[in-house]
Formats: C-alpha cells, structure tokens, sequence
C-alpha cells in the first residue's frame, strides 16, 4: 500500500511487524470503537462490515472490533456484537471474509463488562470483584469463587468461535473498567482471597483467562492483551505495576500488548482519559507504552490522540512503542493509512477531538458518526460518484457548513463558486480555535481550504452578496450559508459597565479591561473564560445553573470542570446578575445580594437568530435555494457539518 516516497517519508511506520504468528505488512492497526450500528440481537450487519472493509483495503495492517459480548448477561450496549453462541459464527465469518478479501487482518475484541451492566439491561445485578458502584450506577455483586470458573470458560469459549469464524487474532479486553480490569485494580477489587490483595493475586483472573483462551484457541492463534496500564484516578495503580502486569501477561503466553487507561474507578471519579479529547496533547498516553516496553519484549502498541503519520513515525523510532492504535483518526479519514503510505499526509482529514460524532452519540446507542467527515462509517453508501446531472452551484458563505456544502458539491462533479464575506474561510471556526485546547480547529479549516482548492471551488472572499449579485451569475442552485445575526446581549444596569458579546467580535479584539465577568455556565462561557485567564486576565464567572458545562458532551464536560476548579477562576453558581454598574456587579443568590467590586467589563452572550433575508429574495426571484447551518436555526458545528452534508449529497 505504502509509495516509495511513504515508505521514505515513514521508514518505521510502514515496516513489517509479527505479532505471534501474524505477520503485519505495516505499524498501523485500528483501536476499537463501538459503533451502535448492529442488529439488536447481536448480528453483524451490512453496514459495520462495509465500514471495516473500508479501513482495511485503504491499508489498515490490523483491525481491532468493537467490543464483543462473551456472556449474555455481561454487556451492555443494545447493538453490541455477540459470541456467547455458536449462532454468531457464520455471520461473523461475512465480516472476516469481507477484511481478507479487501487485503486486511482482523482481530475479534472480546469482553465481559462486570459492574457496568445495568440490571434494567440484563434484568440481572451485575457482577464484579467485590460490591463497589461505579460512579453514580447500582452497587454490583461480589462475584462467589465458585462462580469465576464459568466466566473463564465463557472467554475462552467465545475466543474459540472467533477462531472459527476466522478472525486472525483475539484480544482481550483489560481496560476501561471492565472485568479483568477491575479485577486488576486497586479500587475495585477488595477481595481477601486468592483473586485480591497484591498485583499477583488481582492479576489471577486476567491470567486465568488468558490460559484458558490460549487452550481454547492452540498455541500458534495470536492473542492481544488491550491493558489498563494506569487507573489515573488516586488510590489506584501506576504504570510501573502497570508494567509489572503486562510482564506476567508476557509470560502467561500473550503475543502482544495493546496499551490504554482505566475507566474512572473511583466511587465518586468523573475524569477519565479512556477517549482523549482536543485538550489533551497529541501521543498524550505513550508513556504508557514506554512504561510496558521497559518490562517486556513482546510488541507494544502505543494510542492517545495519534493524529498524524509524522507522530506515528516518530514515536516508532525513538522505540518507545512497536506499533500504533489509531481510533478516531481512522473515523475521519478511512484512508489515513493510504495517504500516509502515498505521502499525503496533508490530504489527511484530520480528527480534532471534539468526540460529537465518535462519542457523544455512542453513549445514546446513536451510530458513530464525525464532525469533519459526515460520510464516516457510511461511505459505501455514500461513494464520490458524480451526480446524474451537473450543476453551478452557488455557495454563500464560507464557515464549516458553507464549506462542507461547497466541497461536497463538487466532489459530485458540480461546478462550484464560494462566496465569503469575509477576507478568510472559516466562519466561526474562527473564534472556535481560540480557547485553550482547541487549536485542532484550525487543523480542520486548513484541510477544508485545500481541498476546495483541489476540487477547484472557484472562491471568492470579501465578497458582501446581496440578491441582485447572485442573480447576476445565474446559479442553478444557491446554497445559504450565511449564519446567524448576534442580538446583542442585555445586561440589566444603568449602561455605565462595558459589555463584551460571546458572539461578536470578542475574540478578535483587543481587550482593555483587566478584570471580567463571564455571565454564563455553558460550554461557550467556559471555554471563553480560559481564553481570557490564558491572556492574563482576572476572571469571575457567574451563572444562574448549577454546573459548568451541562450542554458539553460527558468528557468535554468533565475535562472542562475539572480544568476550572483547578484554576484561578472565581466560580458563582446560582447566583444572578441583578445589576452592574462601572466597576460592580450586584449578584442574587436566592434572594441574598453580593456586590462584587473591581469588575472593568462582563461577558455574555447575545441571542443568535436566522436570517431569513437573503433566502427569501432569492426565493422570490424563483433561483433554487437551499438554507443551510445556522442560517436555517442555530446549532452546533456538527449538526452544522452533518447537514451541509445531507443538503448537498443528492443534489440533482
């Protein structure tokens, strides 16, 4: 798959790998990642092999599956795929089929979930080490000792179907809070027999298992170890026990380490690095690959918001990790490893970490999707064909949808022109790279910009349209995309305290004053508070809610609040602003006043509202017209993304 120039570019990353048995033609391998898109009883579907297919034949030397259930009262997800029967065989040897015949391998991730099933689920208490809850869910029960040998037996069961349904390799699931991890853990298995107590004892299950599977599937069948080499949450363990469970893994007879975190296991724990947002840095979880290296020789996989080949590369020669697990990158792009093996990596589209299509929309069994790539896990029904009939399209401003639409559009083989108000793309992509963290966005403009000038988007900025303009061209098709128009905000006081909108020009300003008050607690008002204290700024919040960041995604949120209550930030919340005046603002908090003194400026936000203007003349002047983004109803970048998509795609 990999040019001479790709495997120039990337000497490490496209040289051959043997894990077992199993000889791999590159680094690349594929993490795995729910996708809430099979049959409720467990099948494999049309559309999840159409998406492995997809990954495998654009170069993807191994995949990892999503989660495999292993015992029918041990999973959780209503789509979750199932080998805790011999009638899930056959269907799954479709799905390997269709890998080896598109060129790939694939590996058959199989789990029990322990105490993160839910008995309205499976209409039974869940079973875990010992009787601890996992965050705010029902306490489990403590698995009796008579009880594990069957749980041992379902693993190596469900590892002999994968064999025979021909995957080229198993791995077992030790991480993110499931059983064998929370056998492992410190926090989550308090037991006083022979399954608890030191690293050895809490590592006897994990061993168990892995013996029994290797009996099950011979001595040759490559087996995976994915482990939790980390809690990351107080009390638990660190990477050099980590390290230690991983060298008796070796030596109970794994073929190779899949390196990751644990779920949050701590009763009370909301922080977890098991998805890595955008805040965190790229290659942020290698160290915990370098920590099992140092204690084993077995390969080691490396993950942790591994974006580009040229990371990839560098962290195979400096020979802190053997492999690499890519998870969201693969969903943005499905050819990431065939442009990198062809030396494109720029042509890459670039995951930015903002888990609104991988993530948030799994925890709510939504099929996995992507901001940057609306086709993700859905391109053979959405193949580059071009469109029966060839349109000029006329695209009216160039933010995420605009552009989303416009590049669409002629990758159908429109013609294209692109009209921005503007002096550069991005729209409010823009403002949204600013904060802290979310530098990622710019990635992602910078990507859309080269790709409509590849596709020829004929592009024209500072370009103010009006009705009569587009006319003049005579599109056959014009898409609005203009936004929304910011009412600005209304802030009770007699006029004297300046006022910064959100939504305005706030982030491309100069700000004056020295000490603000941000007036709001959802996601926008947090990030634009670190943005400010990152600038030196003296920053108070207040906000009538009762949390930070409630309209975030769950880790977007959690990484928000923590990040807040860490820093210097002076945090009101239910607390109202009563009134302002120069340099105060009174807060109500239930009914009790505060004054706070030595406020130069607050933040809020305006009200964003369509702008039906320039749709409805173009509709009047009887030009087809199509609203897109938040010129149709403000929403999110990924709705906005995803329906720029949608809009475009069928156009005849």
């Amino acid at each position: 798959m990999a040019n001479e120039q790709g495997r120039e570019l990337y000497p490490h990353l496209f040289s051959p790998i043997r894990i077992g048995s199993l000889e791999l033609p590159n680094r690349i391998t594929m993490a795995a990642m729910y996708t809430a898109s099979g049959s409720a009883n467990g099948m494999v579907t049309e559309r999840q092999i159409n998406y492995y297919r997809a990954r495998a034949a654009a170069g993807v030397a191994l995949i990892a599956t999503e989660l495999i259930g292993i015992d029918p009262y041990g999973f959780t997800n209503r789509f979750m795929l199932r080998l805790d029967h011999d009638r899930y065989v056959a269907p799954l040897r479709r799905l390997t089929d269709a890998i080896h015949d598109a060129g790939g391998r694939i590996a058959a991730q199989i789990s029990h979930q322990g105490r993160m099933v839910a008995s309205t689920f499976s209409q039974r208490t869940p079973v875990a080490p010992s009787p601890v809850p996992f965050a705010m869910s029902e306490t489990p029960r403590a698995l009796r000792r008579d009880e594990i040998p069957a749980i041992v037996e379902s693993f190596a069961r469900a590892a002999r179907r994968a064999q025979q349904a021909g995957f080229d390799a198993v791995e077992l699931h030790m991480a993110h809070g499931y059983l064998i991890n929370e056998f492992l853990s410190k926090l989550t298995n308090q037991r006083t027999d022979e399954y608890g107590g030191d690293v050895r004892g809490r590592a006897r299950f994990a061993l168990e298992v892995l013996a029994a599977v290797r009996a099950a599937v011979g001595s040759s069948f490559p087996i995976i170890c994915k482990l939790a080499v980390n809690e990351g949450v107080p009390g638990g363990y660190e990477s050099e026990e980590g390290g230690e469970i991983a060298r008796m893994l070796e030596q109970g007879g794994a073929d190779a380490i899949s390196t990751s975190v644990s779920e949050a296991q701590g009763q009370g724990s909301e922080f977890t690095k098991e998805v890595p947002p955008m805040y965190f840095a790229p290659g942020s979880d290698v160290p915990l690959a370098e920590a099992v290296k140092a204690r084993v020789k077995i390969p080691v996989g490396a993950r942790g918001r591994i974006t580009t080949p040229e990371l990839a590369e560098e962290i195979l020669a400096a020979g802190r990790a053997d492999f690499i697990v890519i998870g969201r990158g693969l969903i943005a792009d499905h050819e990431w490893a065939r442009k990198a093996g062809q030396g494109r990596s720029a042509d890459i589209c670039p995951c930015i970490g903002c888990l609104q299509g991988c993530f948030d929309r799994l925890i709510v069994d939504l099929p996995i999707s992507c901001l940057t790539n609306p086709r993700a896990a859905n391109e053979a029904d959405y193949p580059w064909t071009p469109a029966a009939r060839r349109r000029h399209v006329l695209v009216v401003g160039g933010g995420p949808g605009g552009m989303q639409a416009a590049l669409t559009a002629a990758r159908r083989g429109h013609r294209v022109t692109l009209w921005e108000r503007n002096r550069r793309l991005g729209g409010a992509f823009i403002a949204a790279a600013s904060p802290p963290g979310k530098g990622d966005f710019n990635n992602y403009t910078s990507y859309l910009t080269r790709e409509l000038e590849k596709a020829e988007v004929a592009i024209t900025l500072g370009k103010n349209a009006d009705a009569q303009a587009v006319a003049a061209v005579q599109p056959d098709v014009v898409i609005v995309a203009t936004g929304a128009t910011v009412v600005p905000a209304q802030v009770p006081g007699d006029g004297t305290m300046p006022v910064f909108d959100i939504y305005g020009d706030l982030y491309f300003r100069d700000v004056p004053a020295q000490h603000l008050a941000v007036l709001g607690a959802a996601r926008v008002f947090c990030e634009t508070a670190q943005w400010l204290a990152a600038r030196g700024k003296q920053v108070t919040m207040i906000a009538q809610d009762v949390a930070l960041a409630r309209d975030a995604g769950m880790y977007i949120c959690r990484v928000l609040r923590e990040q807040l209550h860490s820093s210097e930030i002076a945090i009101y919340l239910r607390a109202g602003v009563a009134w302002t005046s120069k340099g105060k603002v009174v807060i109500d908090r239930d009914g009790i006043r505060d004054t706070l003194n030595g406020i130069d400026a607050v933040v809020a936000a305006g009200e964003r509202r369509p702008n039906p203007d320039l749709a409805q003349e173009l509709i009047a002047l009887g030009l087809r017209t199509i609203v897109i983004g938040d010129a149709s109803s403000p929403r999110d970048a990924f709705r906005a993304t995803q329906d720029a998509f949608a809009a475009v795609y069928n156009l005849e």
